[in-house]
Order: C-alpha cells, then structure tokens, then sequence
C-alpha cells in the first residue's frame, strides 16, 4: 500500500512538472533544445523511478543521489565524507566526516599524538586523498580574474602604442619646418658667395679696362 501510495504521488508530480507555465516540457529523462540530451545519471529518481530535470538547464528537480551534488548532480562528494553524502548546493559533507577528517569538505586529516600521560595533542594535516571538490564558481573565479588581467594589458599595450604613435608624428610634423629653413639658409649663402664671386670677377674686369685706357692715354 506504502508503495502504491508512493507511485502514485511521484505520477502526480511528473505529471506537473511536464506542462510549466502552459508549455509543454521533455519526457521524462531528458531535457535540451529538442529534448536531446538525458537528464545527468545523478539525478534522483521520483517513488514512480521516473527522473526529471530542468528543459533548459538539466537541473535535478528532485536532488541528487548519493555520493554527488550541484544542480545537475554531475559532482562527485568528497570520499571522505560520511556515508558518502553531501550537500546538494555547496558540496559539503552534511553528515560529517570519517575518522580523523574535518573541513567542509572533510579535506583534512586530523592526526592525534600522545605526548604526556593524560594528556592528548592534535595537529592537522592536509592530506592528497581528501581533496576537497571543486565547484564551478571556483573555475570561473579565476577564470575570469585571469580574463580581466589580460584585457588590462591589452588595453594598457594598446594605450601606449597609441601614445607613441602621437609622439612620433608630432615630432615629424616638427621636423619639416626645420628642414626648410636649413635649405633656405644654404640657398641665402649659396647666393651670397654667387654674388661675391661675381662682383671680384666685375672688379677684376673694372681694373682691366682702366688699365687699358691707361696705356692708351700714354701713347
């Protein structure tokens, strides 16, 4: 009676959870555009074995079987953890840890050490096994630190390379200027030095003819 009374409850919720808000949902086990993708195997299942998840985003309507967790219960819970269970939404172990762990994620091991009669001492060690899991926003943290580090040194680079460019034509466009006033100089003494020469050369022609007109006088 128990489990008649179990599948008909878990009928009744398929049967909401297949029409939401007046649009028809995947069958049961699948979810995606199209209903082409299952439903993750960590899913846990309704009294009538039927396992539903989001259409959109595969999230496990009704929690996670053992040993896993996050909204698509595709994380496996810390081996450490006790009974092998753990919180659905953060991964830590919700009924505490085997002997010797402690931590959220029962990650660290707890070695006791007898120093005097009576008398007792821990010290905690972390240890490779305990691992704890890794969530997603631990891997898109710093995904996206690392991401916003790397635009701010493009940007930076780019600034830079823009600044110089700046600096580089303000001081071609200095130059020019510079250079036409060396020419016009070198042309103002090069007309300088062509009109001293002609002018010995007149005086050496003027001293020539008087000279001539000298020797003619005389005669």
């Amino acid at each position: 009676m128990s489990s008649l009374r179990h599948w008909i409850f878990g009928t009744i919720v398929s049967l909401c959870c297949l029409t939401v808000h007046g649009r028809e949902e995947c069958e049961p086990g699948k979810y995606g555009d199209g209903c082409s993708r299952n439903c993750s195997q960590g899913c846990k299942a309704f009294p009538n074995n039927e396992v539903l998840c989001h259409k959109e985003t595969g999230t496990c309507f009704e929690g996670c079987n053992a040993g896993v967790y996050g909204d698509r219960c595709d994380q496996q819970c810390s081996r450490n953890c006790k009974e092998y269970t753990c919180i659905q939404q953060n991964g830590h172990c919700v009924l505490g840890c085997i002997e010797n762990h402690i931590g959220d994620f029962c990650e660290t091991y707890q070695q006791t050490t007898v120093v005097h009669q009576g008398t007792t001492y821990s010290s905690h060690t972390t240890v490779s096994t305990g691992v704890a899991p890794t969530s997603s926003s631990q891997v898109v943290i710093p995904v996206v630190v690392t991401v916003l580090v790397l635009i701010l040194i493009l940007v930076g680079a780019g600034v830079i390379f823009i600044w110089r460019r700046k600096k580089e034509r303000k001081k071609s466009a200095r130059d020019p200027p510079t250079l036409r006033r060396d020419y016009s100089k070198m042309r103002v003494m090069f007309l300088i030095r062509k009109w001293q020469t002609a002018r010995n050369e007149w005086m050496k022609m003027k001293t020539l003819t008087m000279t001539a007109r000298k020797t003619s006088v005389h005669r």
